[in-house]
């Protein structure tokens, strides 16, 4: 027995089943309300059974219509679903293959959708997601809930255009992933309160990890501009200083901070020498150029370097 063809005629949108529907409960009213006034108005049988053939008759012809009808109105929804369902799928696929997962809330009911992608991200099964709101939150780190929290609301308030944040989410094995969760407000009720809402998320804990080894290799490289005892100056490529170390500060015997506002292409002692020829030198090429020359501070001291 074929189930699905079965399932299929008695639907509650098959034309077949509404036709059906209306053949019985046309029939059953045609019958029984001319057998019902014949009997109050003592008509003869006949004439009752001619004004019910009539009826009948109408009841077949209108059956017709009904299921041509209501064949094409279930035929067209049925269309416009495939077309979603691809769309969806298409949609999907995309964000799958850029390594981003899909959600969605709903604030009515607290229930939640996550992907199967979204929970793959985590190592998380289809199954070990409840479809909750508040299953998103207690994967989320403790010392970013409040931060998401607050920022969903401002979006869920109507005071941002999106809701935009980077968290940590908890993941199957215990360790934490770091995410970029971007979403929209997608119903509203007449109040203007946040009914649904739609979402991507997607896997920064590279990008993240990459931040923490330049932060790292910025402090180290502050430690030693600072601790070492040659005199360091880095220079813009307009010939303004961006950083100087104590060590140089020192040697020219000028106050902390304030060698950041020269420029070495101003100074006339860079230009007498062969400083500011290397520097330039130095600048043009992008490597490193040795020179040794004498030339005077802008605080009068006189130098070898």
């Amino acid at each position: 027995m074929n189930f699905p063809r079965l399932m299929a005629m008695v639907r509650i949108d098959s034309p077949w089943k509404l036709t059906c529907d209306y053949l019985i409960v046309g029939t059953l009213w045609v019958v029984l309300s001319d057998g019902l006034v014949a009997h109050l108005t003592d008509t003869p049988a006949r004439v009752w059974l001619i004004d019910s053939l009539k009826g009948l008759i109408f009841i077949g012809i209108s059956s017709g219509f009904i299921y041509v009808l209501s064949r094409r109105l279930v035929n067209r929804h049925l269309e416009a679903e495939a077309a979603l369902q691809e769309n969806q799928a298409r949609w999907q696929a995309a964000l799958n293959s850029a390594g981003d997962g899909m959600w969605e809330l709903d604030f009515t009911t607290g229930e939640a959708y996550y992907s199967r992608h979204t929970k793959a991200l985590f190592g998380y099964a289809e199954e070990d997601i409840r479809p909750l709101i508040s299953e998103w939150f207690d994967h989320i780190h403790p010392d970013d809930r409040a931060e998401v929290k607050r920022v969903l609301e401002e979006h869920s308030a109507g005071i941002t255009p999106s809701f935009r944040c980077e968290y940590r989410v908890r993941c199957k094995d215990g360790s934490y992933k770091w995410t970029l969760g971007r979403g929209q407000v997608i119903a509203r009720d007449g109040r203007g309160r946040a009914q649904r809402m739609i979402g991507v998320v997607t896997d920064i804990s590279a990008r993240k990890e990459a931040e923490r080894l330049m932060r790292e290799a910025l402090a180290f490289n502050e430690t030693v501009l600072r601790s070492s005892p040659l005199g360091i100056a880095t220079f813009a490529e307009n010939g303004e200083i961006e950083t100087v170390n104590p060590a140089l500060e020192r040697m020219v015997g000028a106050p902390p901070g304030q060698l950041k506002d020269l420029n070495f292409r101003t100074r006339s002692s860079w230009a007498k020498s062969a400083l500011r020829a290397a520097a330039e030198r130095a600048l043009q090429l992008g490597q490193e150029v040795e020179v040794t020359t004498e030339v005077t501070s802008v605080f009068g001291r006189r130098l070898w370097i």
